[in-house]
């Protein structure tokens, strides 16, 4: 059989002859090349026209715009928790600082301890001021905690580390404000449709916050002390921005009976073809089963401890996962590999802040597409295999593996540096893709109206406690176990991550608010395991209220089936 024939009986080549015609031509693998390429190109046309389309039907520009004013505290978010990496070597070669270097473990901690400390008042906040006014209030701390930074280059002697801390609490103190009211608020003004590219952004204003204060404190002449020029700026624009051109949410308001307000922040928001009756009578179904009960007494039923139950888990799980560690740290963990020397700073900018920007943005154009939980569950298995490439790193960077004093084993040592940079990318990579920003985003949907507020401070107390605990433990467990015992933990946890995620989490893409609260007022079935939401929700409208606040929705487990009544 010559090459002709041969070609014309390959199975591939039936496929795409089938697929794609000759038109009299021979078919090759050069014209089946051209011919998959247009295809992917026809493909990506037409999901940027479907796009285009979901975005002009649900009138985005406004909650765009509100979105980004919002995430302008974000990027202050990112900027301190980026602080400490520029910040720390330049306090240790400070003539007038000599007690630092025994401290930078607190001088780290002071920030996860302040977010952990505002949490529940995070809560209180939300549903006492509203979502708007909490987050104009979110500015207050940040910007004491920036002046007092600032200040502290006046004072000298004992003053000095006293004055330092306390900036960095209160830096602490917005960000759990901010982590807490900024995917609120965005998860309430955003359509379901959307609702994760917006939520999307605060990934990206973090991981850009961070990488900007990394990339100002390489600069020579850029100190401690004047770093948080940059931070003070951008809080002025966000009080203007903020306070004159945004609103607050429609579902706050027509929970506070504030009927007409919500109305017309829905009809900015949507659009005055959009149809606004429809979704206030989703959302005053969801608020007319609100227990009046005080918070602790709501965690009784299940449709309220259950997502809360949950959220908790995956902030903990997303501060255990070392992050803030290997952020707060980076240049002191790249300066320690051996082969890196003196360019420590800028590669550990360049990977850790680069790497986040990056991954925050495959987030935006990847959580709708794919779900949130999928990319939990992807994600969560990168940082784990990368944070246990990193432990073997340090095992065979150990000696006698590899001793850069012996020439017969240098070459060893230049070797595994790529492998330690590479680990870190994939592992800043999975965080910010996914973990940095959905674990809010999902709890802010799995929160039922009338807790959310008082239950995301929980989720952020919850989450900054873990953070505060790896922090002021992480340098003598590293101590310890070693610098590979410490990461082959953080691959532990993220194994135990993936499980829950897998085990326990819903899929919430698509889902509005409302439908979503649904998945937690009925029981789950025996032996069933529950993983997606219900496609059709249940119609709430026909059934007593006192019956839906009850959760006989469903006839799970003998629960008979509700009633319909006759208006």
């Amino acid at each position: 059989m010559d090459k002709k024939d041969k070609r014309s009986q390959s199975p591939e080549i039936d496929f795409y002859a089938n697929s794609f015609p000759a038109k009299g031509k021979p078919l090759t693998k050069q014209r089946l090349l051209k011919s998959t390429l247009r295809q992917q190109i026809s493909s990506l046309s037409e999901k940027w026209t479907n796009f285009r389309s979901t975005w002009k039907e649900n009138h985005a520009w406004p909650v765009f715009y509100s979105t980004l004013v919002a995430n302008i505290l974000s990027l202050n978010f990112g900027i301190a928790l980026g602080y400490a990496a520029p910040a720390i070597p330049d306090l240790q070669t400070d003539n007038e600082v000599t007690s630092i270097n025994d401290t930078s473990i607190v001088f780290s901690a002071m920030v996860p301890f302040g977010a952990m400390v505002s949490g529940p008042i995070t809560g209180v906040l939300l549903d006492a001021l509203g979502r708007h006014m909490a987050l104009m209030f979110c500015a207050i701390p940040f910007t004491v905690g920036w002046l007092l930074i600032m200040l502290t280059r006046l004072t000298n002697g004992a003053g000095f580390l006293p004055l330092l801390y306390i900036g960095r609490f209160f830096t602490g103190v917005g960000i759990g404000y901010s982590n807490g009211a900024v995917p609120c608020y965005v998860a309430e003004v955003s359509p379901s449709a959307l609702r994760g590219l917006f939520v999307g952004l605060f990934g990206i204003c973090v991981a850009a916050g961070i990488l900007l204060i990394q990339l100002v404190g390489i600069i020579p002449g850029a100190v401690y002390y004047w770093l948080p020029i940059v931070p003070l700026t951008t809080l002025i624009i966000f009080a203007i921005l903020m306070g004159l051109t945004t609103k607050e949410t429609p579902r706050w308001l027509q929970r506070t009976r504030r009927i007409k307000g919500a109305r017309l922040v829905l009809e900015w928001l949507r659009g005055k073809d959009y149809d606004v009756d429809k979704e206030q009578r989703e959302i005053a179904e969801q608020i007319s089963c609100e227990r009046k009960e005080n918070y602790l007494q709501q965690l009784k039923h299940r449709s309220a401890y259950y997502p809360l139950l949950l959220g908790c888990c995956l902030t903990s799980f997303q501060q255990l996962s070392g992050i803030n560690a290997v952020t707060f740290y980076s240049q002191v963990i790249f300066s320690e590999a051996k082969g890196i020397g003196d360019n420590a700073d800028i590669i550990s900018t360049i990977c850790v802040g680069g790497s986040q920007v990056v991954g925050a943005c495959a987030l935006l154009l990847l959580v709708d597409k794919f779900g949130r939980r999928r990319l939990l569950l992807l994600n969560g298995t990168l940082m784990c295999v990368s944070a246990a490439s990193m432990g073997l790193y340090y095992i065979f960077n150990s000696k006698p593996y590899c001793d850069p004093d012996n020439d017969e084993n240098s070459g060893c040592v230049h070797a595994l540096v790529p492998i330690a940079i590479i680990s870190i990318i994939v592992y800043t990579f999975g965080f910010a893709s996914a973990w940095g920003a959905l674990p809010y985003l999902v709890t802010a949907e799995l929160l039922p109206l009338h807790i959310r507020g008082s239950g995301i401070g929980t989720v952020t107390f919850t989450g900054w406690l873990s953070s505060t605990i790896l922090l002021l433990s992480f340098e003598p467990y590293q101590e310890a176990v070693n610098p590979w015992g410490a990461f082959f933990t953080f691959s532990f946890i993220m194994f135990c991550a993936v499980v829950f995620v897998y085990k326990f989490i819903p899929e919430t893409k698509g889902k509005s608010l409302e439908e979503i609260q649904q998945h937690f007022f009925r029981r789950k079935k025996k032996n069933l395991n529950v993983v997606e939401l219900e496609t059709e929700p249940v119609s709430l409208t026909r059934f007593h209220r006192s019956d839906i606040c009850n959760k006989s929705i469903t006839s799970f487990d003998g629960i008979p089936p509700l009633q319909e009544t006759t208006l």
